[in-house]
């Protein structure tokens, strides 16, 4: 799917992206209910991140291009899925005293309050970095599994991974680095996760971006 497809010349949508955006919408449906007792509590429904973002990189797979169009991420967010920021990221919209609150919420992540953390361009981000050539979602899946059961700095690796310039072939840094910090035997920390990521910053010119596993767990993924 082509990012200069997505949106017809009459501003109307284009019937591959009409039927990807039907799909995201039911599959959405769906994990919200498998996951029932995580989606109906605002405070664990990140917790479902990495399986939302999955179902964003499966159906939209936009060339790297798009990621700097963000007037169609805002777009396509408060057209088709401002419902879904409302359920992500408000906590009882209904309740008067917290509408402000709520409101504010809602417009930094549907417009978004920096570029990159525009919600649907979040969700697809997470799931890019995480993607592998070989193994297709099998270590989002790992991942996704381990933030639903354990408690865990998922959202500060998510922060980070947006946030900070990881550039490496097929994002090998982000996945080494998630591999060492969120385990299911020796979960970091935040503290320890966000000194890990400051330390590869550090690093970087010694072109860590080549660098094995055993060199991250010497020198950037310290507990």
């Amino acid at each position: 799917m082509s990012g200069v497809r997505c949106i017809e010349s009459s501003n109307e949508i284009s019937k591959e992206l009409k039927s990807k955006i039907e799909i995201i919408k039911q599959d959405l449906k769906e994990l919200k209910a498998k996951h029932h007792e995580i989606s109906k509590n605002p405070k664990d429904r990140a917790k479902l991140d990495f399986d939302v973002s999955r179902i964003f990189h499966e159906n939209l797979r936009f060339p790297k291009a798009v990621l700097v169009n963000y007037d169609f991420w805002r777009w396509i967010t408060m057209e088709f899925f401002i419902e879904d920021v409302v359920w992500r990221w408000t906590d009882d919209p209904s309740d008067i005293n917290k509408l402000k609150g709520n409101s504010k919420t809602v417009f930094q992540r549907s417009f978004g309050e920096r570029d990159r953390r525009i919600d649907t361009l979040r969700y697809w981000v997470i799931a890019d970095r995480l993607y592998c050539q070989e193994n297709g979602y099998k270590y989002l899946e790992c991942i996704a599994n381990l933030a639903r059961t354990k408690k865990g700095p998922f959202q500060d690796f998510i922060n980070n991974i947006i946030d900070n310039n990881l550039h490496s072939p097929n994002d090998s840094v982000v996945k080494t680095m998630a591999a060492i910090t969120l385990n299911d035997y020796r979960m970091f920390s935040t503290k320890n996760l966000i000194n890990s990521f400051k330390r590869y910053h550090v690093y970087k010119n010694r072109l860590l971006v080549d660098g094995e596993l055993s060199i991250f767990e010497k020198e950037i993924c310290l507990e």
